[in-house]
């Protein structure tokens, strides 16, 4: 008899929990920063238009053209307004310092300031999770964003000592590093929230999500601390693995295009280096979505070249730009139109085989799903249980705003149901599957383990929150830890 999907997982977050001490520790960089968290609300948002004195049919041409990037504060309401339209997450660049301020007097005063940037994130979260250690590179330290990090003596950053020798030392004790302080202003929207605009626009809010404006030059010119740089020998050989991200962030107007050049090979020759110190150790790239195709033209351009990640983690959005500049732009265009689950899947399988890699982490809302090459280290059955244990751990962060130790497995679990009502992503790539030859489809909807065009396919429905206390960060978690619950069962059935 088939363990049931709420036994499993249980199972695997008991497992997975008592051996996250075997991880010798996990580096992320290269972007955190201060997130600026407002709910807003549809009352909230039509206020903003009627004080910006936008008329419905100007911001419906935005909203069409939704084109990126915020150079007025009218450009930040149709990219706030598109999310909400639509039920898609998106984060576009601020493009001078006038609307930045403008945005930061007009926006509701009551928010909330939480810790932000992809590496942020993930090192609060890994960090929470008990790991010997958790290395995190912030380019930026103001007083605001030190006090975000967890007091956890496991967390640290590399610095210089007097003597110029690269120590670890805890982010709240840095003294010496850029202390400018730029707020990433995230506007969070609710499902089944309404607006209505004169006779023509009316919306209801189809899902969750967020829409996030940014203005940050440090992290904008993708800058690498030097004891970062110096010390990447030092950082891989006492890591297991390094996670990297923050490209998105990248203001090609500001730079020009061969500076982008210049940063995005920087990052690449770390990588590199870091190998070479350790060739254990599993680089994985996490995406984040960008509507500048010039940053994604010379990221992959370079990607396609040489191998220089292990793994990547995207969402189907970000999944779709990558295959928009990598040859497949119809594959793309077809997901954004509508992300069926057989085209995502088969996006997923040809990103892996253009770039080369090991592993290809798809979170989606409802399923996380991870394709991994026969000779990926860590076998199919323990790839399933660092899902679900990030599943749980994610879940519980949507549902109270924090991850901690003590969660309550049975009641996140009861709560959703899991056996009697899987998700309908899940379900729906349970019928896709259906259709390939070698995939028996009730066996891949309780095991969620199958072979999918050479590929290994590993997918789990996950637990939902309903009413998410925020949505920002939620793929971090679940990219950064399932990598150490990998890690940790990877480690623990060596030693066995």
């Amino acid at each position: 008899m088939s363990t049931t999907w709420s036994e499993f997982y249980k199972l695997a977050f008991q497992e997975v929990f008592k051996n996250l001490k075997l991880v010798n520790g996990i580096a992320v960089g290269l972007n955190t920063n201060v997130d600026a968290i407002y709910h807003m609300r549809s009352e909230r948002i039509v206020e903003l238009i009627h004080k910006l004195d936008i008329d419905s049919v100007s911001l419906y041409k935005k909203i069409v053209k939704w084109k990126g990037i915020i150079e007025e504060p009218d450009d930040y309401v149709a990219g706030l307004c598109g999310c909400f339209e639509k039920g898609k997450a998106s984060e576009w660049l601020i493009q001078n310092e006038d609307t930045y301020n403008f945005l930061l007097e007009n926006l509701p005063i009551d928010r909330t300031l939480r810790m932000g940037g992809q590496a942020g994130i993930m090192a609060n979260a890994l960090s929470e999770l008990g790991l010997r250690k958790v290395i995190v590179h912030s380019n930026t330290l103001p007083n605001e964003l030190k006090k975000l990090f967890t007091r956890n003596k496991n967390l640290v950053m590399p610095v210089f000592n007097k003597n110029r020798e690269v120590v670890f030392t805890h982010p709240r004790k840095v003294k010496t590093i850029d202390d400018r302080l730029y707020l990433h202003l995230i506007s969070e929207i609710h499902k089944n929230d309404g607006i209505k605009i004169g006779a023509s626009i009316e919306w209801i809010c189809p899902k969750n999500n967020r829409f996030i404006a940014t203005f940050d030059p440090p992290n904008a010119e993708l800058k690498i601390l030097d004891s970062f740089r110096e010390g990447i020998e030092l950082i891989a050989t006492s890591t297991d693995a390094i996670i990297l991200s923050g490209f998105h962030l990248l203001n090609t107007t500001e730079l020009g295009l061969e500076k982008v050049k210049e940063r995005i090979m920087a990052v690449l020759k770390l990588t590199k280096q870091a190998k070479i110190s350790n060739p254990n150790i599993l680089l994985h790239l996490e995406l984040s979505s960008t509507k500048n195709n010039v940053i994604l033209l010379e990221l992959f351009k370079l990607l396609r070249k040489d191998v220089y990640w292990d793994s990547i983690g995207c969402n189907e959005r970000e999944l779709a730009e990558v295959l928009s500049v990598i040859g497949e732009s119809k594959l793309a265009k077809e997901i954004s139109r509508e992300p069926f689950q057989k085209k995502v899947l088969d996006g997923c399988s040809k990103v892996c085989q253009k770039l080369s890699l090991k592993r290809l982490h798809l979170h989606q809302f409802g399923c996380y799903t991870v394709l991994t090459k026969d000779d990926y280290s860590i076998p199919n059955e323990l790839v399933k249980k660092s899902l679900c244990f990030a599943s749980l751990i994610t879940a519980q962060k949507a549902n109270t705003g924090k991850i901690k130790r003590d969660l309550d497995v049975d009641s996140l679990i009861s709560s959703t149901r899991i056996d009697s009502h899987l998700t309908k992503a899940y379900k729906e790539l349970v019928t896709i599957l259906k259709e390939e030859p070698d995939i028996n489809e009730d066996e891949f909807r309780t095991l969620g383990i199958a072979k999918y065009h050479g590929f290994n396919l590993i997918s789990v429905p996950t637990i939902l929150v309903d009413k998410p206390k925020f949505t920002v960060g939620l793929g971090d978690t679940i990219s950064s830890t399932t990598l150490a619950a990998e890690i940790a069962l990877k480690k623990l059935q060596s030693n066995n």
